[in-house]
Protein backbone atom coordinates (compact mmCIF):
# COMPACT_ATOMS: atom_id res chain seq x y z
CA UNK A 1 0.00 0.00 0.00
CA UNK A 2 0.99 3.66 -0.40
CA UNK A 3 1.24 5.43 2.99
CA UNK A 4 1.06 9.22 2.93
CA UNK A 5 0.79 11.69 5.78
CA UNK A 6 0.79 15.49 5.81
CA UNK A 7 1.87 17.43 8.88
CA UNK A 8 1.42 21.09 9.69
CA UNK A 9 2.53 23.40 12.46
CA UNK A 10 -0.02 24.31 15.11
CA UNK A 11 1.48 26.91 17.41
CA UNK A 12 4.90 25.30 17.33
CA UNK A 13 3.68 21.70 17.61
CA UNK A 14 3.32 19.29 14.66
CA UNK A 15 -0.21 18.01 14.00
CA UNK A 16 -1.59 15.63 11.39
CA UNK A 17 -3.47 17.40 8.64
CA UNK A 18 -4.15 14.40 6.38
CA UNK A 19 -3.29 10.70 6.37
CA UNK A 20 -4.02 7.70 4.20
CA UNK A 21 -2.79 4.24 3.33
CA UNK A 22 -4.24 3.06 0.05
CA UNK A 23 -3.66 -0.18 -1.83
CA UNK A 24 -1.96 0.03 -5.21
CA UNK A 25 -4.31 -0.74 -8.12
CA UNK A 26 -1.84 -3.38 -9.35
CA UNK A 27 1.66 -4.57 -8.38
CA UNK A 28 4.04 -1.70 -7.60
CA UNK A 29 6.60 -2.68 -10.25
CA UNK A 30 3.91 -2.55 -12.93
CA UNK A 31 2.60 0.78 -11.62
CA UNK A 32 6.08 2.32 -11.65
CA UNK A 33 6.50 1.28 -15.29
CA UNK A 34 3.34 3.20 -16.27
CA UNK A 35 3.81 6.92 -15.45
CA UNK A 36 0.30 7.90 -16.58
CA UNK A 37 -1.39 5.31 -14.34
CA UNK A 38 0.88 6.35 -11.47
CA UNK A 39 -0.03 10.02 -11.98
CA UNK A 40 -3.76 9.24 -11.94
CA UNK A 41 -3.43 6.98 -8.89
CA UNK A 42 -1.45 9.51 -6.86
CA UNK A 43 -3.67 12.42 -7.91
CA UNK A 44 -6.90 10.60 -7.08
CA UNK A 45 -5.54 9.41 -3.72
CA UNK A 46 -4.35 12.86 -2.64
CA UNK A 47 -7.63 14.50 -3.59
CA UNK A 48 -9.67 11.87 -1.74
CA UNK A 49 -7.35 12.21 1.26
CA UNK A 50 -7.83 15.99 1.35
CA UNK A 51 -4.12 16.77 0.95
CA UNK A 52 -3.04 20.27 -0.03
CA UNK A 53 -0.07 21.47 -2.06
CA UNK A 54 2.38 19.35 -4.03
CA UNK A 55 5.61 19.49 -2.00
CA UNK A 56 6.77 16.13 -0.65
CA UNK A 57 9.67 14.35 1.02
CA UNK A 58 10.11 10.88 -0.45
CA UNK A 59 12.36 7.85 -0.17
CA UNK A 60 13.33 5.17 -2.64
CA UNK A 61 11.67 1.77 -2.48
CA UNK A 62 13.67 -0.60 -0.23
CA UNK A 63 15.00 -2.82 -3.02
CA UNK A 64 16.69 0.19 -4.65
CA UNK A 65 18.68 1.15 -1.54
CA UNK A 66 21.56 -0.49 0.28
CA UNK A 67 22.56 0.33 3.85
CA UNK A 68 26.22 -0.55 4.37
CA UNK A 69 27.92 -0.25 7.81
CA UNK A 70 31.29 1.45 7.39
CA UNK A 71 34.06 1.90 9.94
CA UNK A 72 37.02 4.05 9.04
CA UNK A 73 39.77 6.06 10.68
CA UNK A 74 40.20 9.79 10.28
CA UNK A 75 43.90 10.42 10.84
CA UNK A 76 43.33 14.16 11.28
CA UNK A 77 40.80 14.34 14.14
CA UNK A 78 39.78 17.87 13.19
CA UNK A 79 39.30 17.07 9.51
CA UNK A 80 35.83 17.09 7.98
CA UNK A 81 37.01 15.36 4.81
CA UNK A 82 35.11 12.27 3.73
CA UNK A 83 37.96 10.91 1.63
CA UNK A 84 38.82 8.06 4.08
CA UNK A 85 35.13 7.12 4.18
CA UNK A 86 34.81 6.96 0.40
CA UNK A 87 37.97 4.87 0.14
CA UNK A 88 36.55 2.36 2.63
CA UNK A 89 33.13 2.39 0.99
CA UNK A 90 34.61 1.60 -2.42
CA UNK A 91 36.10 -1.58 -0.90
CA UNK A 92 32.53 -2.78 -0.24
CA UNK A 93 31.29 -2.09 -3.76
CA UNK A 94 31.79 -3.53 -7.21
CA UNK A 95 30.53 -0.54 -9.18
CA UNK A 96 32.34 2.83 -9.22
CA UNK A 97 31.21 5.52 -6.82
CA UNK A 98 30.66 7.86 -9.77
CA UNK A 99 27.55 5.82 -10.74
CA UNK A 100 26.00 6.02 -7.26
CA UNK A 101 24.26 8.44 -4.94
CA UNK A 102 25.59 8.18 -1.39
CA UNK A 103 24.25 9.58 1.86
CA UNK A 104 25.67 9.07 5.33
CA UNK A 105 23.91 8.22 8.60
CA UNK A 106 26.23 8.84 11.52
CA UNK A 107 26.36 6.08 14.11
CA UNK A 108 27.20 6.69 17.73
CA UNK A 109 30.90 5.88 18.09
CA UNK A 110 31.64 3.51 21.00
CA UNK A 111 35.23 4.57 21.49
CA UNK A 112 36.52 7.80 22.98
CA UNK A 113 39.08 8.00 20.18
CA UNK A 114 37.70 10.71 17.89
CA UNK A 115 39.72 9.24 15.00
CA UNK A 116 37.43 6.21 14.83
CA UNK A 117 34.29 6.83 12.81
CA UNK A 118 31.24 4.63 12.29
CA UNK A 119 28.56 5.42 9.73
CA UNK A 120 25.91 3.71 7.67
CA UNK A 121 26.32 4.46 3.98
CA UNK A 122 22.98 4.80 2.18
CA UNK A 123 23.76 3.81 -1.40
CA UNK A 124 21.55 3.93 -4.48
CA UNK A 125 22.14 3.67 -8.20
CA UNK A 126 22.11 7.23 -9.55
CA UNK A 127 19.93 6.40 -12.55
CA UNK A 128 17.33 4.76 -10.30
CA UNK A 129 17.31 7.87 -8.13
CA UNK A 130 16.80 10.06 -11.19
CA UNK A 131 14.01 7.77 -12.43
CA UNK A 132 12.27 7.96 -9.04
CA UNK A 133 12.42 11.74 -9.00
CA UNK A 134 11.24 11.97 -12.58
CA UNK A 135 8.24 9.72 -11.93
CA UNK A 136 7.18 11.91 -9.03
CA UNK A 137 7.70 15.06 -11.12
CA UNK A 138 5.53 13.61 -13.89
CA UNK A 139 2.88 12.90 -11.25
CA UNK A 140 2.82 16.63 -10.45
CA UNK A 141 4.82 16.47 -7.23
CA UNK A 142 7.68 18.71 -6.13
CA UNK A 143 10.25 16.68 -4.20
CA UNK A 144 11.98 18.96 -1.71
CA UNK A 145 14.13 16.16 -0.27
CA UNK A 146 14.96 12.47 -0.58
CA UNK A 147 15.37 10.71 2.75
CA UNK A 148 16.16 7.19 3.91
CA UNK A 149 13.88 4.87 5.85
CA UNK A 150 16.17 4.53 8.91
CA UNK A 151 16.65 8.29 9.13
CA UNK A 152 12.90 8.90 8.93
CA UNK A 153 12.17 6.27 11.57
CA UNK A 154 14.93 7.57 13.81
CA UNK A 155 13.49 11.08 13.57
CA UNK A 156 10.01 10.09 14.65
CA UNK A 157 10.90 7.42 17.20
CA UNK A 158 13.63 9.41 18.94
CA UNK A 159 11.05 12.11 19.63
CA UNK A 160 8.52 9.56 20.84
CA UNK A 161 10.78 7.59 23.16
CA UNK A 162 12.86 10.57 24.27
CA UNK A 163 9.78 12.06 25.90
CA UNK A 164 9.01 8.91 27.89
CA UNK A 165 12.21 6.83 28.04
CA UNK A 166 15.07 9.27 28.44
CA UNK A 167 18.60 7.86 28.64
CA UNK A 168 17.49 4.62 27.02
CA UNK A 169 17.43 3.17 23.55
CA UNK A 170 14.60 1.92 21.38
CA UNK A 171 14.55 -0.94 18.90
CA UNK A 172 12.34 -0.49 15.84
CA UNK A 173 11.01 -3.59 14.07
CA UNK A 174 9.60 -2.56 10.71
CA UNK A 175 7.82 -5.47 8.98
CA UNK A 176 7.85 -5.31 5.19
CA UNK A 177 6.38 -7.59 2.56
CA UNK A 178 9.56 -9.56 1.97
CA UNK A 179 11.98 -8.30 4.60
CA UNK A 180 11.99 -6.91 8.11
CA UNK A 181 14.24 -4.04 9.19
CA UNK A 182 15.78 -3.68 12.65
CA UNK A 183 16.83 -0.16 13.60
CA UNK A 184 18.11 0.77 17.04
CA UNK A 185 18.18 4.33 18.32
CA UNK A 186 20.24 5.31 21.38
CA UNK A 187 19.17 8.70 22.62
CA UNK A 188 18.95 10.56 19.32
CA UNK A 189 21.68 8.64 17.51
CA UNK A 190 21.43 5.69 15.19
CA UNK A 191 23.20 2.60 16.50
CA UNK A 192 22.21 -0.14 14.11
CA UNK A 193 20.22 -0.87 10.96
CA UNK A 194 19.80 -4.44 9.70
CA UNK A 195 17.71 -6.17 7.06
CA UNK A 196 16.30 -9.59 8.00
CA UNK A 197 14.94 -12.19 5.58
CA UNK A 198 11.50 -12.31 7.20
CA UNK A 199 8.29 -10.65 6.07
CA UNK A 200 4.56 -10.72 5.53
CA UNK A 201 4.81 -12.78 2.32
CA UNK A 202 6.62 -15.61 4.13
CA UNK A 203 3.91 -15.87 6.80
CA UNK A 204 1.08 -15.76 4.26
CA UNK A 205 2.79 -18.50 2.24
CA UNK A 206 3.09 -20.71 5.34
CA UNK A 207 -0.62 -20.20 6.11
CA UNK A 208 -1.49 -21.14 2.51
CA UNK A 209 0.49 -24.36 2.82
CA UNK A 210 -0.92 -25.30 6.21
CA UNK A 211 -4.58 -24.47 5.50
CA UNK A 212 -4.45 -25.35 1.79
CA UNK A 213 -5.99 -22.04 0.77
CA UNK A 214 -5.12 -19.28 -1.69
CA UNK A 215 -3.09 -16.16 -0.89
CA UNK A 216 -6.12 -13.87 -0.68
CA UNK A 217 -7.86 -16.13 1.85
CA UNK A 218 -4.68 -16.59 3.88
CA UNK A 219 -4.15 -12.82 4.03
CA UNK A 220 -7.72 -12.23 5.23
CA UNK A 221 -7.33 -14.89 7.89
CA UNK A 222 -4.01 -13.46 9.07
CA UNK A 223 -5.30 -9.91 9.31
CA UNK A 224 -8.59 -10.99 10.84
CA UNK A 225 -10.71 -9.92 7.85
CA UNK A 226 -13.97 -11.78 7.13
CA UNK A 227 -13.05 -14.24 9.85
CA UNK A 228 -15.03 -17.48 9.95
CA UNK A 229 -16.37 -17.22 13.51
CA UNK A 230 -17.22 -20.93 13.64
CA UNK A 231 -13.52 -21.80 13.25
CA UNK A 232 -11.98 -18.71 14.86
CA UNK A 233 -10.23 -20.50 17.72
CA UNK A 234 -8.89 -23.32 15.54
CA UNK A 235 -7.53 -20.96 12.88
CA UNK A 236 -6.04 -18.60 15.47
CA UNK A 237 -4.21 -21.53 17.08
CA UNK A 238 -2.79 -22.60 13.71
CA UNK A 239 -1.64 -19.08 12.82
CA UNK A 240 -0.10 -18.60 16.26
CA UNK A 241 1.76 -21.89 15.86
CA UNK A 242 3.13 -20.77 12.48
CA UNK A 243 4.05 -17.36 13.86
CA UNK A 244 5.82 -18.80 16.91
CA UNK A 245 7.90 -21.05 14.66
CA UNK A 246 8.78 -18.43 12.05
CA UNK A 247 9.58 -15.83 14.70
CA UNK A 248 12.39 -18.01 16.04
CA UNK A 249 14.73 -16.71 13.33
CA UNK A 250 13.63 -13.12 13.84
CA UNK A 251 13.96 -13.22 17.63
CA UNK A 252 17.44 -14.72 17.29
CA UNK A 253 18.41 -11.80 15.04
CA UNK A 254 16.84 -9.36 17.50
CA UNK A 255 18.85 -10.90 20.33
CA UNK A 256 22.09 -10.60 18.34
CA UNK A 257 21.31 -6.98 17.51
CA UNK A 258 20.62 -6.12 21.15
CA UNK A 259 23.84 -7.83 22.23
CA UNK A 260 25.83 -5.96 19.58
CA UNK A 261 24.51 -2.58 20.68
CA UNK A 262 25.07 -3.46 24.34
CA UNK A 263 28.71 -4.17 23.50
CA UNK A 264 29.03 -0.61 22.20
CA UNK A 265 27.20 1.11 25.05
CA UNK A 266 28.70 -0.46 28.17
CA UNK A 267 25.76 -2.80 28.59
CA UNK A 268 22.92 -0.43 27.77
CA UNK A 269 20.33 -1.92 25.43
CA UNK A 270 16.82 -1.25 24.20
CA UNK A 271 14.28 -0.52 26.90
CA UNK A 272 11.35 -0.58 24.51
CA UNK A 273 10.51 -2.13 21.13
CA UNK A 274 8.32 -0.42 18.56
CA UNK A 275 6.51 -2.54 15.97
CA UNK A 276 5.37 -1.13 12.64
CA UNK A 277 4.46 -2.37 9.19
CA UNK A 278 1.92 -4.93 8.01
CA UNK A 279 2.65 -7.86 10.34
CA UNK A 280 2.37 -5.63 13.42
CA UNK A 281 -1.41 -5.48 12.91
CA UNK A 282 -1.78 -9.18 13.72
CA UNK A 283 -3.64 -9.19 17.07
CA UNK A 284 -1.23 -11.54 18.91
CA UNK A 285 2.09 -10.29 17.52
CA UNK A 286 2.81 -7.85 20.37
CA UNK A 287 2.36 -10.48 23.08
CA UNK A 288 4.36 -13.13 21.23
CA UNK A 289 7.42 -10.89 20.73
CA UNK A 290 7.17 -9.46 24.26
CA UNK A 291 7.18 -12.97 25.71
CA UNK A 292 10.19 -14.03 23.64
CA UNK A 293 12.34 -10.91 24.11
CA UNK A 294 11.27 -9.85 27.64
CA UNK A 295 11.22 -6.17 26.68
CA UNK A 296 8.08 -3.99 26.58
CA UNK A 297 6.59 -3.83 23.07
CA UNK A 298 4.44 -1.08 21.57
CA UNK A 299 2.77 -0.92 18.17
CA UNK A 300 3.74 2.50 16.86
CA UNK A 301 0.84 4.84 16.17
CA UNK A 302 1.66 8.39 15.01
CA UNK A 303 -1.85 9.56 15.96
CA UNK A 304 -0.92 9.00 19.63
CA UNK A 305 2.29 10.98 19.29
CA UNK A 306 0.78 13.70 17.09
CA UNK A 307 -2.87 14.80 17.31
CA UNK A 308 -5.03 15.35 14.26
CA UNK A 309 -5.80 18.94 13.36
CA UNK A 310 -9.19 20.00 14.66
CA UNK A 311 -11.93 19.07 12.21
CA UNK A 312 -9.88 16.40 10.40
CA UNK A 313 -11.39 12.92 10.26
CA UNK A 314 -8.77 10.39 11.49
CA UNK A 315 -7.57 7.47 9.42
CA UNK A 316 -9.44 4.24 10.08
CA UNK A 317 -8.31 2.31 13.16
CA UNK A 318 -5.75 -0.39 12.46
CA UNK A 319 -3.98 1.57 9.71
CA UNK A 320 -1.67 3.93 11.60
CA UNK A 321 1.06 1.32 12.06
CA UNK A 322 1.72 1.62 8.31
CA UNK A 323 2.54 5.34 8.55
CA UNK A 324 5.71 5.41 10.68
CA UNK A 325 8.22 6.03 7.88
CA UNK A 326 5.86 8.46 6.14
CA UNK A 327 5.53 10.39 9.42
CA UNK A 328 9.30 10.77 9.65
CA UNK A 329 9.42 12.00 6.05
CA UNK A 330 6.62 14.50 6.71
CA UNK A 331 8.39 15.84 9.79
CA UNK A 332 11.51 16.53 7.74
CA UNK A 333 9.40 18.41 5.21
CA UNK A 334 7.60 20.35 7.92
CA UNK A 335 10.78 21.50 9.62
CA UNK A 336 12.63 22.17 6.35
CA UNK A 337 9.89 23.89 4.39
CA UNK A 338 7.54 25.32 6.99
CA UNK A 339 4.46 23.83 5.26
Amino acid sequence: SMPVIQMEDDGGAPVIRSALSVDYPFPLEKLLSDPESLRKFIGKSLVEGNFVGNKIVSCLIPKDVRHIPIQYRQTDKKSTSYEPFFKELQNHLQEPLSSLDVDVLHVRTPTSDASDRSVIAVVADRQRTINHLELLRMAGLDVIALDSGPAALGRVISDAHYAHHQSSSALIINFGKKNTYLTEIWGRRLMLNREIDFGEDLLIEKICQRLKCNIDTASKLFFNVDFDKAHREEITDIINEILHHELLVLTREIGQSLTYVASLTRGDTAKIIYLMGGVSSYPQIKGIIEAKIQIPVLIYDPSIQFPYRQGIFPLANGMHHLLATATGLALRGLYADGN
